[in-house]
């Protein structure tokens, strides 16, 4: 089948966004909504793009679609959805353009969905330099703050880049092609030198720069804090969870042929991030910051899970990222709502006496802080069930014990917020709450509570899409 054909519905993202800014420019009288539901019926068909293309078993050369391709493609699109449905109010309420946000994320999923989709080194390599480029342009839009954080992130993604090239023109050399199979196919019939490992090894922190673990999430930390609260939700939720799947895809396809040393680089990274990230997050007092930290640890947490890369533990890992995705989409989902006079507030002081304003809202991120902590009677207790489960599997009580470590210092950090805002007099007025942003939040609650009561219901679905 022609390649041409495997990529349809990412082709029609890219349409669709060219057709924002021929919009924008001809036709008067655009409001954020326009561009909101023009980006909404685009990610419909999308995903009905993307499952009747497994439904006909449509591939190319150069492309894949599996279950489990389309399953992260779907999570992508659904997560922008909702980011996209939130962040029509901001644009709203400040009466900014929206095309050039709403163009850009729709293009920042369509290099994703080729960094998922694709069975070729260097069109995985294409998809993680446009996307990087994406995500610096939706990080300075309308963000006239300082450009000292800009300039870090954009130093790590030239270093991290040149790494990639580097190795990518090795592997040329090689195998005489860049295709995953001729890949597998060499490093299957000999034996692994150094410079192979290095080689692997670029291309992989390329991969986990999209995810944003340590040391690699230096650059983006304070792209997030800077950029306006919809690109932080987009540029924050996208790249991570399709860096994780392109990371699952490719390991698995070639991390059992002689790379160990390689992935106990990588562990010690995940270690390091689960640490850095629990503790970074006692001292923060910026919200957006502090769902940097967060992640930072949750992606620790998720690829130091998926030791060997079997069924079981990648099943653990998934659902455990999963989870955290859900809570972080309803934190931002506050953070949308979290507005006075005018101006949508992101600092911690701005959360202190919410319950004597909003009691709603501060029982609803007491109930995310909690589920990404793990707490018993949230839904991220059965992800960390999980977890637990798989680490003594494997009989690794000594990671365990850190882990339970890391916990206890992000269950102080969340403490301390939640205390500010059920036990500290009120710092503001804020104004009247996004319906919009309720919406969601209340389906994330009725996600969460079908997760509580029937934990057997996501895991065995999740378990079949692995399968």
């Amino acid at each position: 089948m022609p390649n041409i054909l495997s990529v349809l519905p990412e082709i029609l993202l890219i349409i669709i966004a060219l057709l924002f800014f021929l919009i924008d420019k001809y036709r008067a009288n655009n409001t954020p909504k326009t561009f909101y539901s023009l980006s909404k019926y685009g990610l419909f068909f999308y995903i009905l793009g993307e499952i009747t293309l497994q439904y006909f078993h449509i591939n190319g050369d150069l492309f894949h679609n599996t279950g489990s391709t389309i399953f992260y493609k779907i999570i992508l699109s659904i997560s922008a959805w909702i980011i996209f449905s939130m962040s029509c109010k901001w644009f709203l309420s400040k009466n900014l353009n929206s095309a050039l946000f709403y163009g850009l994320s729709l293009w920042l999923l369509s290099a994703l969905s080729l960094i998922l989709s694709s069975a070729n080194l260097g069109l995985i390599g294409l998809g993680i330099v446009l996307s990087l480029l994406i995500e610096y342009k939706l990080s300075v839009i309308f963000n006239e703050e300082d450009t000292q954080s800009e300039k870090k992130y954009g130093i790590f993604s030239i270093f991290v880049l040149l790494m990639m090239f580097v190795s990518l023109y090795y592997f040329g050399q090689k195998i005489s092609g860049l295709d995953v199979v001729s890949f597998i196919k060499y490093y299957k019939s000999s034996t692994t030198n150094i410079f192979d490992k290095m080689a692997y090894m670029g291309l992989l922190l390329s991969l986990i720069y999209l995810i944003g673990i340590f040391p690699l999430h230096a650059g983006k930390v304070q792209i997030h804090q800077n950029s306006i609260l919809p690109s932080s939700a987009v540029i924050q939720i996208l790249p991570m969870f399709a860096g994780y799947g392109s990371f699952v895809y490719l390991s698995k396809q070639t991390g059992i042929m002689g790379f160990e040393e390689v992935y106990y680089i990588i562990e010690l990274f995940a270690f390091l991030s689960i640490f850095v990230g629990a503790l970074s997050l006692i001292r923060e007092n910026n919200l957006k910051v502090i769902i940097s930290y967060s992640s930072l640890y949750a992606v620790g947490v998720s690829i130091l899970t998926l030791k060997n890369f079997d069924k079981a533990n990648e099943l653990s890992s998934l659902i455990y990222l999963i989870i955290f995705m859900v809570s972080i989409l309803g934190i931002y989902g506050i953070l949308f709502c979290l507005k006075s006079k005018g101006e949508y507030l992101s600092e911690l002081s701005s959360v202190q006496g919410l319950y004597s304003q909003k009691p709603m809202l501060a029982v609803l991120l007491c109930i995310f802080l909690m589920s990404i902590a793990g707490m018993p009677l949230s839904l991220g207790f059965v992800g960390k069930l999980q977890i637990v489960d798989s680490f003594v599997l494997q009989e690794e009580y000594w990671v365990m014990f850190f882990f339970f470590m890391a916990f206890f210092l992000i269950l102080i950090a969340y403490l301390n917020i939640i205390s500010q805002v059920f036990f500290s007099e009120k710092s503001q007025h804020l104004d009247r709450i996004n319906n919009g942003s309720v919406f969601w939040i209340s389906v994330f609650i009725v996600v969460f509570l079908i997760g509580i009561l029937n934990p057997a219901f996501y895991i065995e679905n999740l378990e079949k899409i692995l399968r």
